[in-house]
């Protein structure tokens, strides 16, 4: 599970940045 979540919340961090 753990490394299902962490490539959605570094993407999730990434969009937060750009935006």
């Amino acid at each position: 599970m753990m490394n299902g979540l962490v490539p959605i919340l570094l993407l999730l961090g990434s969009l937060k940045t750009v935006l």
